[in-house]
């Protein structure tokens, strides 16, 4: 295969990439790019079909891997009206953990301000599940 065939399949998949906004297409364009590239410098096909091939597995490996690790906060987030409301820390356990106050009962929380003592109010800056996630200041709105 030529570079222009790479450059092509790289083109058609950031294309599909800006219609869908999944990321994946994306690792896919930059592996064929990268393809591309091994093929000006005069990979043959055999080696053309390894980088495209372990070029793609990496990235979409990688992307899976990065969002694991932030899909449950940041997707839980998403038009969360709990944002930024005020609670107040009933009980402090271990490992960070407390029982707040807030709507007319006790939430399992999680402290992410090791200063907070009892009684002291705090702000929902996130949620992980059906536990808050609190901060001794309200989480900042982006304009």
């Amino acid at each position: 295969m030529t570079a222009g065939i790479w450059l092509s399949l790289a083109l058609a998949a950031l294309i599909g990439e800006f219609l869908s906004g999944t990321f994946y297409l994306l690792v896919f364009s930059l592996a064929f790019a990268v393809t591309a590239v091994a093929t000006f410098l005069g990979a043959g096909l055999a080696l053309q079909l390894v980088v495209a091939s372990i070029s793609a597995i990496s990235g979409v490996a990688l992307l899976r891997r990065y969002r694991k690790r932030i899909s449950p906060k940041i997707q839980a987030q998403v038009n969360d009206p709990d944002l930024g409301q005020k609670v107040e820390v009933r009980h402090i356990g271990t490992d960070r953990q407390a029982r707040v106050q807030y709507r007319g009962t006790t939430w399992d929380a999680e402290l992410l301000d090791p200063t907070l003592v009892e009684g002291q109010h705090a702000y929902i800056v996130g949620r992980d599940g059906n536990r808050l996630i609190v901060d001794t200041t309200p989480m900042e709105e982006s304009a």
